[in-house]
Parts: structure tokens; sequence; C-alpha cells
């Protein structure tokens, strides 16, 4: 991954962008200055009823050798941003600070964990820090469970409810969605009652 970062790659895609763009933007502009005025100048030629058959092919072949061009420009662009290269120096001192960030980061760790040596820390990942965290809940599911079921034993052999318990007191487990009383008749609205008594 960190071959990937320092190659190059996205920079030579943002400067294939970026010149891509400029060569775009001179081109039209190019084409923009010469075919206002002959396109103004056709224009009086029509006024003054003079006939131009030959003009929409004129139009034509100019409008396409400026499409052609337009589209070497592009290529062109292309060829001179895939051309381009990080020199290797930058390349290693961008990897060097990366490692750096990260050994400082993992002494950071390190340093919180107790642990002096990075030899003896564990190797952590994201992985790592899912699979406890799902094991802690389920320690706590599980905890739960085991608290509530102590809690209907007790109630079975006549505990007093005024005598606490160890532990947090729990309701008794109830299914998800069936914690709304249920409802034993249709819902009304007070405008669908208003409709009927009219």
């Amino acid at each position: 991954m960190r071959r990937a970062v320092c190659s190059g790659g996205w920079v030579r895609a943002l400067g294939a962008a970026a010149l891509g763009g400029l060569a775009s933007a001179i081109l039209l502009g190019a084409e923009l200055a010469i075919l206002e005025p002959w396109l103004g100048a056709i224009l009086a030629e029509r006024e003054a009823d003079i006939a131009t058959p030959a003009v929409p092919i004129e139009l034509l072949a100019f409008a396409l050798i400026f499409a052609a061009t337009l589209l070497a420009g592009l290529i062109t662009s292309a060829k001179v941003a895939y051309g381009f290269h990080v020199p290797a120096v930058v390349r290693t001192a961008s990897a060097r600070l990366i490692e750096n960030l990260q050994s400082a980061a993992f002494g950071e760790r390190a340093a919180m964990q107790g642990y002096t040596d990075r030899a003896d820390a564990p190797e952590r990942n994201r992985a790592h820090a899912i699979a406890d965290a799902a094991a802690a809940a389920q320690r706590r599911e599980l905890a739960d469970i085991r608290q509530q079921a102590l809690g209907s034993r007790m109630s079975e052999r006549g505990h007093n409810p005024q005598t606490p318990l160890r532990g947090p007191q729990t309701a008794a487990a109830v299914p998800i969605g069936q914690s709304a009383r249920r409802r034993t008749r249709n819902r009304v609205s007070a405008g669908a009652s208003r409709r009927e008594a009219i």
C-alpha cells in the first residue's frame, strides 16, 4: 500500500486532467477567435443578398479540423503527464516520513499498554479490535442473562423484594418488538370519527 501511495499514479492523472483542461481552453479560444470574424463576414454577405453555397461545407471542415486538433491536444497532454515521474528522493523521503509517523504512533500505543519493545508487543489490527469489542458485548449480554436468571430463581424461592441483591436488578427479558402494550381494538383518528358522524 505504501508503494501505491508513493508511486505517483494519482499525480499523473491529476496532471493529465489539468493539462487537458488547459489545452482544450486554449484550442477552443483559438477556434472562436478564428470563427467569429469569418461568420460575421458571411452574415454580412447574406444580408447583402450574395449567395454563399460553399459556407456549410467550409464550416463542417473547419469544425472537424478543430475537433481533431482538440483530440490531439488531449492525447498529447495525457502523454506528457504519463511521462512525469516522481523523483526517487521524494519517493524515499515520503516513504521514510510515513514509516516514522507509523512508528511514532505505535510507540505511543505501546507506551500506553506498557510495552517497552516493539518485538514483545502483540501485533494488533482492526480485525482484532472488532473481535475484542464483539467478545466484550457477548460477555455483557451473558452477565445480564445470568443476573436475570438469578433474579427469577430468587423470586421463586420467596426472596424478600426489600433486600437488595448483589449487582443491578434487571427486568425480565422482553422479546424485541413486544415491549409495548398490545392494542385490542383498531386505531381510529379524530378526522375519521368526525366523517362517520356526518
